[in-house]
C-alpha cells in the first residue's frame, strides 16, 4: 500500500499505550484459511479470532478478505472509517464491511445514497446504545485470552461488555481521531434481512429465502457494483465534529 491516507489527527496514542499501537498500527493477524481469510488463532469453540488492525496499518491488506478487497480498499482511500469486513464464509452467508461514523447524521445519509444503487443490499446500525454488537475488547486483550485458552465467548462473560468509554476509546485509538461518539453501519451485501422471530417475520423469512440464495450465489458481481458505484457517487468522508 502505497498510498498516503489523509487524516484530521489531533491526538496521537499515548506513550502508556503501546500495546494497543501495536496492535493497530504495526500488527497484522498471522494466518489465512484456504480461502484466503486472515485470523489470529482459533479459540478452543472452534471460532476464527482476528485482531482489529487500524485502516492506517501498512498491512492493512494482509488483513481483508480477497472477496472484500477491491471496496474496503476504496472506501479506505475515500476516507471512511473501516472497522471490520468478511467475503463470507462457511459459518457466516453473507458478505459485509462495517463503516464508524461520527454522527448518526453521517451515517443515514450515507445509507440514503448507497440505497439508490438499487442493489442487493441491508444493513445493521448501531450506536452506544447497543453495545453488544459492538463485540469487545479482544485487540486489547488477545494474547491473555490465548495464553489463558479461553473462547471469545467466555472471554466476554469474564470481562462484561464493553463501556462506551472503551467504546469510543478504541476507535479514537484506531482511527486517530478524537470524537466523543461513533456510530457503526454493517453493509451487508447479497445477506437476508434480520428476521423478526414472529409467525409473520418467519414466513417473510421463508418467502424471501430462495430469492437471496440466488443473489447470494452471484455476490461476487454484486460486490464489484457496489464498488463501482461508491467510486463513481460517494463523496469523500469528512469529519464532523
Amino acid at each position: 500500500m502505497n498510498k498516503e491516507y489523509k487524516t484530521n489527527t489531533k491526538v496521537a496514542i499515548d506513550d502508556n499505550e503501546e500495546i494497543l499501537n501495536y496492535a493497530l498500527f504495526k500488527h497484522s493477524n498471522k494466518f489465512k484459511t484456504k480461502d484466503g481469510r486472515p485470523y489470529e488463532y482459533i479459540d478452543k469453540d472452534g471460532e476464527y479470532v482476528s485482531s482489529h488492525v487500524s485502516p492506517y496499518n501498512p498491512f492493512i491488506g494482509e488483513n481483508i478478505d480477497p472477496g472484500v478487497f477491491d471496496l474496503v480498499i476504496l472506501l479506505i482511500n475515500k476516507g471512511y472509517l473501516t472497522c471490520s469486513s468478511c467475503e463470507g464464509h462457511s459459518d457466516r452467508k453473507f458478505r459485509y464491511v462495517t463503516i464508524a461514523f461520527n454522527t448518526i447524521e453521517q451515517l443515514n445519509n450515507f445509507k440514503k445514497n448507497i440505497l439508490k444503487s438499487k442493489l442487493p443490499l441491508n444493513f445493521r446500525i448501531s450506536d452506544k446504545k447497543n453495545q453488544a454488537w459492538h463485540g469487545h475488547n479482544v485487540t486489547y486483550n488477545y494474547k491473555e485470552i490465548k495464553e489463558k485458552k479461553l473462547s471469545v465467548q467466555e472471554f466476554i462473560k469474564i470481562s462484561g461488555k464493553i463501556t462506551e468509554e472503551d467504546f469510543v476509546k478504541h476507535y479514537n485509538a484506531m482511527f486517530l481521531r478524537d470524537y466523543t461518539e461513533y456510530y457503526l453501519m454493517q453493509i451487508r451485501i447479497a445477506s437476508l434481512p434480520e428476521t423478526n422471530f414472529t409467525f409473520l417475520g418467519i414466513l417473510k423469512y421463508i418467502f424471501q429465502y430462495p430469492y437471496y440464495f440466488v443473489v447470494y450465489k452471484f455476490r461476487n458481481y454484486f460486490t464489484k457494483k457496489l464498488t463501482k458505484y461508491i467510486k463513481n457517487n460517494i463523496k469523500d468522508y469528512e469529519d464532523k465534529i
